[in-house]
């Protein structure tokens, strides 16, 4: 039985938890109109043994899901390494990208001097992760072979162009799915 994922489908941070979801191999639904009983918010990610709230808390309870995929990580070393990144993204990234974007979107109106600082605030965080990937195939792990992780979900939103180095982009058709 699928588990039931209670978002708004176009929404990027409902792809985080599909995307996951697809690689591990588990089968969710987003049923259409559905809204969150218990917290009034959505995402919530409906499970057999109860209710999961919040993005990233779905997207990591669902990239640990089939262990032997590992898309976080292969032990525990990994999987702090691997929230490290998930909260950079999240912070130093996601944050300004938002405060940038969803203005050109009609969210909310801009506040110039805000863009200006958002802008700023994503070249430093590309930078960061840019200079990562100059010296490491991957954010986590790889050294074992070919291998997704769950962080790289963050990123893969981004320009191709962003990174100077697309070897990530380039190796994800190749890397073996679960089945």
């Amino acid at each position: 039985m699928p588990m039931k994922l209670y978002a708004h489908p176009a929404n990027y941070k409902t792809h985080k938890a599909l995307i996951a979801a697809k690689y591990v191999g588990l089968e969710v639904e987003t049923p259409a109109g559905a809204a969150a009983a218990q917290t009034g918010k959505i995402p919530v990610l409906e499970t057999p043994q109860g209710c999961i709230f919040s993005s990233a808390a779905i997207a990591r309870y669902i990239s640990r899901i089939n262990r032997q995929v590992a898309l976080y990580g292969q032990n525990l070393l990994e999987g702090g390494m691997i929230d490290s990144w998930i909260e950079f993204c999240t912070h130093e990234l996601e944050v300004p990208l938002c405060t940038w974007v969803l203005p050109k979107m009609g969210v909310f109106e801009e506040v110039p001097e805000a863009t200006a600082c958002a802008k700023e605030d994503v070249k430093r965080a590309l930078t960061v992760l840019n200079n990562h990937l100059l010296h490491n195939t991957y954010m986590v792990g790889g050294v074992r072979g070919p291998r997704l992780c769950f962080p790289r979900f963050f990123e893969v939103a981004l320009p191709r162009d962003a990174f100077q180095r697309l070897r990530f982009a380039e190796s994800v058709p190749g890397l073996p799915r679960s089945s």
